[in-house]
């Protein structure tokens, strides 16, 4: 299995680093507060995949930074997040 750089912007509960962790290399934003989007540009030019919270602003600016992303997921409830591409 190839090996996923995961970009994770808030430190998730329970086992989810582990899990995530499992599947690849992973940073993580260390602070308790929103990861600064200059920061999260870089971290994010070789990841294949981001763990963020809703609060964090994920648009088509921000995926044009990454070419190797292949998934986005939230740490949110709820149906009407809004991502910046429809298709990634």
């Amino acid at each position: 299995m190839a090996d996923h750089r995961i970009v994770v912007t808030r430190r998730p509960p329970g086992g989810t680093l582990d899990w995530l962790t499992s599947i690849g290399s992973v940073w993580t934003w260390g602070e308790n507060r929103p990861i600064p989007n200059a920061l999260l540009a870089t971290e994010i030019a070789e990841a294949t995949g981001i763990y963020c919270m809703l609060t964090d602003r994920i648009d088509a600016e921000l995926l044009d930074l990454a070419p190797d992303l292949l998934a986005v997921s939230q740490m949110a409830v709820g149906v009407d997040n809004k991502i910046g591409r429809a298709h990634v």
